[in-house]
């Protein structure tokens, strides 16, 4: 830069777009005299933070798709996010399926919060042992969208919740007399 006559000059720094997604990254402006030429004030360095404008993504895994009332065995899904990691970011999903929150299973929040400097979070299926004969049944996530992250394609995934119980049901038997009872 020259300041023949003037008092301030102005650098404009214009960011390139891109699509990766990164953390902040920073910019420092030096100023250094000629030698001989005059002599600088303070401060003589100025910074300048570059926010990212691209969202991370997110996706759902399911590690563990079995869960089961025997041992209460648990089921388990994983959230994970690109980008940068500095910060948590709280990522939202549906719960659906043919087992019931609160006789099933444990209810399941709603969100999930990846911690700061972790890539993704996994939260678990915990079964209720009840005394209900059933078949097997399904709890289904679906991640959402949410402020602070994009899904790119829907991101869904189901655990399968194995019963315990056996089903006691009645029989008809026919005895002599040709009387019907039910045991």
């Amino acid at each position: 830069l020259e300041f023949r006559r003037v008092l301030f000059r102005s650098v404009t720094i214009v960011p390139l777009p891109d699509t990766t997604v990164e953390c902040t990254e920073t910019i420092q402006l030096s100023l250094t005299p000629a030698a001989g030429s005059y002599d600088l004030g303070s401060p003589a360095i100025a910074t300048l933070n570059l926010a990212d404008d691209d969202l991370p993504a997110v996706t759902l895994s399911v590690p563990d798709a079995a869960a089961a009332e025997a041992g209460l065995n648990p089921g388990q899904f994983r959230v994970t996010r690109t980008g940068c990691l500095t910060d948590p970011l709280t990522v939202s999903y549906s719960v659906g399926g043919d087992a019931t929150p609160g006789t099933d299973y444990v209810a399941l929040s709603g969100s999930i919060t990846t911690p700061a400097g972790a890539s993704s979070a996994t939260f678990n299926v915990v079964p209720l042992d009840d005394t209900d004969p059933e078949s097997t049944e399904s709890i289904t996530v679906t991640i959402l969208v949410g402020p602070g992250y994009i899904v790119e394609t829907t991101q869904q995934g189901s655990v399968s919740l194995a019963d315990n119980d056996t089903n006691f049901a009645p029989t008809a038997n026919a005895g002599a007399d040709q009387t019907v009872s039910v045991l």
